[in-house]
C-alpha cells in the first residue's frame, strides 16, 4: 500500500503520519558522513588528498505509541514495535526486503533505505500511565544512499535499446536477466560508457540474473546466478567473463546493446544521496 506523507514502512509495520505510532523525531535518513582517505605530511604543513568515500550512517526514530490505558490494544502496539525493530530476526542483510524502510516526503515520491536495527529504548515515564508509550529505536544503513521504490523495468528485450537513470548525480547499478541458448552466451554492452558483462557457457536456454548492486537489491555483490535464492548448485560466478567489472548505466539515457543471447531484462532502482 502506498505511504502517506510522513509515514514510514519497515518490515510489516507502517508508521508516523497518522497511524497509532507517532513519529516525534527521526533523523538520519538523508545525512551523509564521509570516510576520508586523506593522511597528514609527515614533515609540512596540511594533509596528502586521498580518495574518499560515503560511510554507513545511524538512523533514529522516537515513536509514540498510544492506546487506552492498561488494554490489551496498547500491549499489542508496543509488541509490534519490540518484534519490528528487534535484531533477532536475522543476521545478514535479507536478499527479500525485510531492511527496506520505506519513506515517504512531502512533495516526493515514496522512498526506500536499507537499514538494520541496532537499538531500542523503552522507556517508562507519567505519560506511560495514560496510554501513551515512547520507544526509540535506531538502525544502521550499510547503504548510505536512498533510492525510489518503484523499479524501474526495461521489459525483456534485444537488440540496441534505451534504458534511462533518472537520478541527476548518481550511477544505478542494475541487475542484468539474460535468457541464452546455444551453449548459453551471452553479452551486453553499453554503448554509452562502454561498460559490458558477458557470459560464456553458463548452460542451453539458461535464465541467469547478474545483480550488479548489492547494497540496492540486497545480496551479495556481482553474483551469477540463476534461481532465488542463490546456492552452490545454481551459482554461475564462473561463467563471468573477466575482468568482471560492474556494469552501470550513467544519468540520463543510456543505450545497450544485446551482442550475444537470446534475450535480456535490466532493472534498477534510481539512487539518491
Amino acid at each position: 500500500m502506498p505511504l502517506n506523507d510522513y509515514e514510514f514502512s519497515y518490515r510489516a509495520l507502517t508508521f508516523g503520519g497518522s497511524t497509532a505510532y507517532e513519529v516525534v523525531r527521526e533523523a538520519g535518513i538523508t545525512d551523509m558522513a564521509v570516510r576520508l582517505g586523506d593522511r597528514p605530511f609527515t614533515r609540512g604543513h596540511g594533509w596528502i588528498p586521498g580518495l574518499n568515500y560515503a560511510d554507513g550512517k545511524y538512523i533514529e526514530f522516537e515513536i509514540i505509541v498510544t492506546g487506552t490505558m492498561d488494554s490489551a490494544t496498547l500491549w499489542n502496539r508496543i509488541q509490534n514495535v519490540i518484534k519490528i525493530f528487534s535484531p533477532f530476526l536475522y543476521t545478514e542483510p535479507d536478499p527479500e526486503n525485510n531492511d527496506q524502510l520505506n519513506f515517504k516526503y512531502p512533495g516526493a515520491d515514496e522512498k526506500f533505505i536499507r537499514c538494520r536495527p541496532t537499538k531500542r529504548t523503552i522507556v517508562r515515564e507519567p505519560g506511560t500511565e495514560f496510554g501513551v508509550k515512547p520507544i526509540a529505536v535506531q538502525l544502521f544503513a550499510y547503504d548510505p544512499r536512498w533510492y525510489d521504490a518503484t523499479e524501474v523495468d526495461s521489459g525483456v528485450t534485444s537488440g540496441t535499446f534505451n534504458v534511462t537513470n533518472s537520478s541527476t548525480f548518481l550511477y544505478a547499478y542494475p541487475r542484468i536477466t539474460f535468457v541464452t541458448s546455444g551453449g548459453g552466451n551471452a553479452k551486453l554492452t553499453n554503448n554509452t560508457n562502454g561498460d559490458v558483462v558477458e557470459l560464456s557457457s553458463a548452460g542451453p536456454s539458461a535464465s541467469v540474473e547478474v545483480r550488479m548492486d548489492r547494497l540496492s537489491y540486497g545480496s551479495r555483490s556481482l553474483i551469477v546466478y540463476t534461481g532465488v535464492p542463490p546456492t552452490p548448485s545454481t551459482d554461475k560466478y564462473d561463467k563471468w567473463v573477466a575482468p568482471r567489472l560492474p556494469f552501470k548505466l550513467n544519468v540520463g539515457v543510456n543505450s545497450l546493446t544485446l551482442n550475444t543471447g537470446t534475450s535480456v531484462r535490466i532493472r534498477h532502482y534510481t539512487p539518491w544521496g
